[in-house]
């Protein structure tokens, strides 16, 4: 049974998340990666919509993708990410108008480069994906966490 204050407590930590510009920051980082990485992994235009505006990823396609995105980044190179400091600056880049995501993002990064690490494949769009969606759910957590 799904506890109905948590669930209003994450809905409106959802609501101010994408209120706070973290969406369109996201967005407007992510794009014009994805729209030059397009042709190359043979993306479509929902793949493309997906990639840029933190819909959940669903084909390997947006998987690969977000990998060509995060490479063209600097955040990924074949299955290794890039230093916790380099993907930080990135991270902090995209959130600047929040300081609770701002103050989180150090925890943030940390974890899910040491998840990604444990992940243990040799397929980079996988890991991609695996580090997107890290990232996101760990933001999430870390600042409902910090209101508790």
């Amino acid at each position: 049974m799904v506890n109905t204050g948590t669930l209003s407590i994450f809905l409106a930590l959802l609501c101010q998340y994408a209120a706070a510009g973290y969406v369109e920051n996201f967005d407007q980082t992510i794009r014009p990666l994805a729209e030059e990485c397009r042709e190359y992994v043979g993306a479509s235009d929902e793949d493309v919509e997906k990639v840029s505006t933190l819909q959940v990823l669903t084909s390997q396609s947006q998987a690969c993708l977000q990998y060509c995105a995060f490479n063209k980044a600097g955040l990924m190179d074949g299955t290794s990410l890039a230093p916790e400091e380099d993907i930080l600056k990135i991270y902090n880049s995209i959130h600047k108008d929040n300081e609770e995501f701002l103050a989180q993002g150090p925890n943030v990064v940390n974890e899910c480069v040491d998840e990604a690490s444990n992940l243990n494949t040799d397929d980079s769009c996988l890991l991609a994906y695996f580090f997107r969606q890290c990232v996101l759910d760990n933001t999430y957590s870390f600042a409902y966490e910090a209101r508790s």
